[in-house]
């Protein structure tokens, strides 16, 4: 788990820094996107969110109900 999220969070830095991904440059930006999530979603301090995708597996021999869904 540390090794993908180590990558992911490299490929990240690495997209943002082609200016594709833009940080704010304030702290009332900052703020304001908390504000926005606070708002909108409920989220308080939330400065962002990211979208999460389904992985289909098969579920192990003798597993019981450990990957059922």
């Amino acid at each position: 788990m540390s090794k993908i999220i180590k990558e992911t969070s490299t490929a990240i830095l690495d997209y943002s820094k082609q200016q594709y991904l833009q940080s704010p440059g304030t702290s009332d930006q900052w703020t304001g996107i908390a504000h926005d999530f606070q708002e909108l979603w409920g989220l308080p301090l939330c400065l962002g969110a990211d979208d999460g995708k389904y992985v289909v597996t098969d579920s192990l021999e003798k597993s019981g109900s450990t990957y059922f869904t």
